[in-house]
């Protein structure tokens, strides 16, 4: 039996230069990997038996005789169909099937932007971690955008795998390690595009809002004492808008607070007052002196809400990503860039200076 592979080309040239296993370059490594489907043909071995490892006592380590691929798909909003992991991942499959891997992990997350960076994901740390365990040798991606929408994490991260020996490829073409230098270029570029389609995006959402609040509608946060209801649906039945409505409990509560500190009582002795009764906050804790007073600067709390006086203030802030850190802080906007809309909403406010009472 020992002779019946001699015919092979690399078996031939192993024999004649054994010593040199562990200099064998990525030509030999690959027809060792077509040789080894031969071998077992010819041995009468199932295609389909768990892959044997060779050990190269040189190296002293384990080299599986096939290659390895993990998936990575993601979609960004609640919005979108949870099957798009699904479709995502049968392309990618597809992709691995036509290059010769076998797919050994799939990772995934759900509703999660592509703005976020890949290591503060569930999936996303998953597969790094896997990565730098050396699990896989190729991670397959519909492409680059499921990956990350952020040019500098997803260049990092791509380097990072690379740096390991991992092949990075898109499973629509947009990228593949083996492409040569010129993939950096494209890298480039399509991160740049990414990034450009995020700001967009922000704009035109930005824009819509605007457009929901100059048709009466409601857009934005929720403050204590109300909740949103749909306003009507159009021929799809989908809402066209929504709108404010009381909820009785809280209310009560509103009301209760604004008397409590028209009449003189400090924030501290009101909240105080309300967690002896047990009543919940806001949050759904106790009470606190910054959720009845709150800034005003930010408009926050019960007091410096001007929702509770018929004002609706929207746009008072904007959220950036510092380079830095990569978290997201938020900053305030000038004050002629804000919408402030006169509307009631059910409660009935009035502000005196610092203190305000029943209206």
């Amino acid at each position: 039996m020992e002779g019946a592979f001699d015919d092979l080309p690399l078996v031939a040239t192993l024999r004649r230069r054994p010593q040199d296993a562990v200099r064998m370059d990525l030509t030999l490594i690959i027809a060792f990997i077509a040789e080894t489907a031969v071998r077992r043909a010819r041995a009468g071995m199932p295609v389909d038996q768990p892959a044997c490892r060779l050990t190269n006592p040189r190296l002293r380590t384990n080299i599986p005789d096939y290659m390895r691929a993990a998936i990575y798909a993601r979609f960004s909003t609640d919005l979108q169909s949870a099957s798009s992991i699904e479709d995502q991942t049968r392309v990618c499959r597809a992709r691995a099937g036509s290059l010769g891997y076998d797919v050994v992990a799939v990772h995934s997350d759900r509703a999660t932007t592509g703005a976020s960076l890949v290591i503060h994901r569930p999936g996303g740390a998953a597969l790094l971690e896997d990565a730098l365990a050396g699990r896989f040798d190729a991670l397959i991606v519909e492409a680059l955008d499921r990956l990350s929408r952020d040019a500098v994490d997803v260049q990092t991260i791509i380097r990072r795998l690379e740096r390991r020996g991992i092949r990075v490829i898109g499973a629509t073409g947009d990228y593949d390690t083996a492409s040569g230098r010129g993939r950096k270029l494209l890298l480039g570029v399509r991160g740049a595009m990414n990034e450009e389609y995020l700001a967009d995006l922000a704009e035109k959402t930005h824009r819509g809002i605007a457009g929901q609040l100059e048709r009466g509608y409601h857009a934005g946060g929720l403050s204590f004492g109300y909740r949103s209801v749909v306003a009507g649906v159009n021929a799809r039945g989908e809402p066209i808008g929504h709108r404010l409505e009381l909820v009785g409990a809280h209310t009560e509560l509103v009301r209760e607070i604004f008397t409590r500190y028209g009449a003189g009582e400090s924030c501290q002795r009101i909240a105080g007052a309300l967690n002896e009764c047990g009543l919940t906050g806001p949050r759904g804790g106790t009470w606190s002196v910054s959720a009845i007073y709150g800034s005003p600067a930010k408009g926050s709390g019960i007091l410096n809400n001007e929702l509770y006086v018929g004002r609706y203030v929207w746009n008072r802030s904007r959220w950036v990503k510092d380079p830095d850190t990569k978290k997201w802080q938020r900053l305030a906007r000038p004050r002629n860039g804000r919408y402030s809309i006169d509307r009631s909403c059910g409660l009935s406010m009035k502000p005196y200076g610092k203190q305000c009472a029943l209206g």
